[in-house]
């Protein structure tokens, strides 16, 4: 991915952001009348540029590279190409990390696209096609969408039981896959007022981790600080106080 824009990605991390993008667009056109204006090349250049300076914490400059990259990705693989549905879910995780509970709905669109494309391509159990479902699921239940009533988040409910549900089916090894969903699941009470039900589902994953042996600190973390933006600071102390005892 880097060879792709060395150029390009040198500038940027020189602090000369126009450079940078002037020199994107000059490889860009080279690939365009090279390659064609469609051509896999020239999707995979815009691409890595955006990924890499996301990754280097240039996320707002990156991010308006989005609607370009979904945009030739789409034409370059195929609006039914897993490629395509790959870029999407990458792009809504990184719109998900910068502004957290400020995404928009067409995150919570190009997720169902995303779903719809696994799903056909690589059947609906496989791991990329659950772990599109649950990130669907987080978005769908962020108190943005739903005002932090938990009625609105319904939606956001089932579809991670439907991806519980899917990846209990699954070999052991995607075991992990169950922990995060349910602790997405946990989160997603939590955001919405549903104490008692958080940390029934949050109880439940962590049996499941210890019997599995999984370390579990991490989704720990989340969940408290979820709790801690609900209101619920005293059951997050009260979460952490064994994990940090334990530290």
């Amino acid at each position: 991915m880097e060879a792709l824009v060395a150029r390009p990605m040198g500038l940027a991390r020189e602090g000369d952001w126009p450079a940078s993008q002037e020199s994107l667009e000059l490889l860009l056109q080279e690939r365009r009348e090279k390659y064609g204006a469609a051509s896999i090349e020239v999707a995979d250049t815009l691409v890595a540029f955006m990924i890499l300076n996301f990754n280097e914490k240039r996320e707002v400059k990156a991010l308006a590279y989005a609607p370009r990259a979904i945009d030739i990705v789409r034409q370059a693989w195929g609006s039914d190409h897993i490629e395509y549905a790959l870029l999407l879910n990458d792009v809504v995780m990184m719109d998900y990390v910068h502004n957290k509970d400020a995404v928009g709905p067409e995150s919570e669109a190009a997720l169902l696209e995303a779903y719809r494309i696994r799903s056909a391509s690589l059947g609906p159990a496989h791991y990329e096609t659950i772990s599109t479902l649950i990130y669907l699921g987080e978005i769908q239940g962020l108190r943005s969408r739903t005002g932090g009533e938990l009625a609105r988040a319904l939606p956001a409910i089932s579809t991670l039981r439907v991806a519980i549900s899917t990846v209990e089916a699954l070999p052991a090894g995607e075991s992990d896959v169950n922990l995060w969903g349910r602790t997405v699941l946990a989160k997603t009470f939590a955001r919405n007022g549903a104490l008692p039900e958080a940390l029934q589902a949050f109880t439940r994953m962590l049996e499941m981790a210890k019997t599995q042996k999984a370390d579990r600190g991490a989704s720990m973390v989340e969940f408290a600080a979820t709790l801690q933006e609900g209101g619920f600071a005293k059951e997050a102390d009260e979460i952490m106080k064994p994990y940090l005892e334990a530290l």
